[in-house]
């Protein structure tokens, strides 16, 4: 019966500005002021403050071309390195498939559940390598034969899927890890 006392109303929640006045207690509490000493109209008034003067930190309110400030280019313009790592990883599970297995790399790649890189490692170590991950993968695509091993420590690890080039003989298999074959997902 506990438990239900402490349920919050959506009413509550939506009619709230901020998280604080949002879950705040209901019982005839009160909300406790923000820590930092700082009230709610401070932050108002100090941008209230920077829109009053339109030129304070410019040259007079002209910008030119060649105007740059910190690290805005930096992220709104990606270099090169950015553009080659977005070219290698695929988005997809059949390109991450064509890309460890189908090149023959001989390597082991970690997925997580949005299918992006966690991990990469040799193939002999994926044993190693599933159960050191952190976190957990959601795929497993190796560039190899899928052991029973290899499932045992995806199962004790939740992933979900291994993919494999080959797969071996399996005595038990459990229900919470598919195992595929590279010509299954191509």
């Amino acid at each position: 019966m506990a438990a239900l006392e402490k349920k919050i109303d959506i009413e509550q929640v939506t009619q709230r500005t901020t998280a604080r006045e949002a879950f705040a207690p209901t019982q005839g509490g009160t909300v406790a002021p923000a820590e930092s000493g700082e009230s709610e109209s401070a932050p108002a008034a100090a941008s209230a403050a920077v829109e009053t003067d339109p030129t304070a930190g410019t040259d007079g309110g002209v910008t030119t071309a060649g105007d740059t400030t910190g690290d805005h280019t930096a992220s709104a313009q990606p270099g090169p390195a950015t553009e080659e790592s977005a070219e290698r990883e695929p988005e997809t599970l059949g390109g991450h498939v064509g890309a460890v297995i189908e090149n023959g790399t001989k390597r082991v790649r970690l997925l997580d559940d949005e299918l992006s890189v966690i991990t990469e490692a040799d193939a002999d170590a994926a044993f190693d390598t599933v159960a050191d991950s952190d976190p957990a993968p959601e795929w497993v695509i190796l560039d190899g034969t899928v052991t029973q091993r290899l499932l045992d420590v995806a199962a004790q690890r939740s992933v979900g899927q291994l993919v494999g080039a080959a797969t071996g003989e399996f005595v038990k298999q459990p229900a919470g890890v598919r195992v595929r074959t590279a010509a299954d997902v191509l």
